[in-house]
């Protein structure tokens, strides 16, 4: 028996029928060693294979859900397609409290305005969503998010299931009104195309889910193996355990 030999065993402790084998040369010891090993590595695989079951089970709902909530928002754009007013280029037309501008630049400044000074009231306490008037063909909406060390303003369209990005008062109180306003005309442009873009996504993400699930339930192929391997490296333990003194 060699010193290669006895470090291939691994780090198991030896019991005294084992070494005494290692030392007289019996085979059981060799046996058990390849048993062992063949074990250790279909174990290891067994562990990978739960873990992969795991993230397919992860993968297929949250698929799922994706799925969902994109043909909802197909659904939604789909319906408010044909309201749609184009505003681009000279054709710009917001409504804000009743008064109608056909400038970018002054209906930011009206809608600075009107979000600093309606909306947020003296003393910042009021939040949640307000009407502002009409732009693109749809009843434009803010929003006030407000923590304890900031204040922000987010625009929806109604009918339409995304908004602008977030505004923080600071950025209200600058240019940045300019730069919403854009981003409100674009939330109601291209709303056939980004249905288009949707029910596609949904589409991929049911085939996703299908995949998934698919593979989901596969039973292991080596659990038979495992049982026998098992049973093999009981059945030679007790041998080995049967010639200690």
């Amino acid at each position: 028996v060699t010193e290669r030999w006895v470090e291939d065993i691994g780090d198991e402790a030896l019991s005294y029928a084992e070494i005494k084998a290692l030392a007289t040369g019996d085979p059981r010891i060799m046996e058990r060693a390849g048993v062992a090993s063949e074990l250790s590595k279909l174990q290891r695989l067994e562990a990978a294979w739960r873990n992969d079951q795991s993230r397919l089970r992860s993968r297929a709902a949250a698929s799922e859900r994706d799925a969902g909530q994109l043909t909802d928002l197909a659904a939604a754009l789909r319906i408010a397609a044909p309201r749609a007013v184009d505003t681009s280029g000279e054709q710009f037309r917001m409504v804000l409290a009743g008064q109608t501008y056909d400038k970018r630049t002054t209906g930011a400044g009206a809608l600075r305005r009107m979000v600093l000074r309606d909306v947020t009231l003296a003393g910042g306490e009021r939040k949640g969503s307000f009407p502002l008037g009409k732009i693109a063909g749809f009843d434009l909406t803010a929003t006030v998010y407000r923590d304890r060390e900031e204040t922000s303003f987010g625009f929806h369209l109604d009918g339409i299931p995304t908004g602008t990005k977030l505004l923080s008062r600071k950025q209200m109180s600058g240019d940045a009104p300019l730069g919403m306003i854009l981003q409100i005309e674009h939330l109601a442009e291209n709303l056939d195309g980004r249905a288009e873009g949707a029910e596609r996504e949904a589409t991929a993400a049911r085939r996703d889910t299908d995949q998934a699930r698919e593979r989901l339930g596969r039973p292991f192929e080596h659990t038979d193996r495992i049982g026998t391997l098992s049973a093999k490296l009981e059945q030679i333990d007790i041998t080995l355990a049967s010639d200690e003194p």
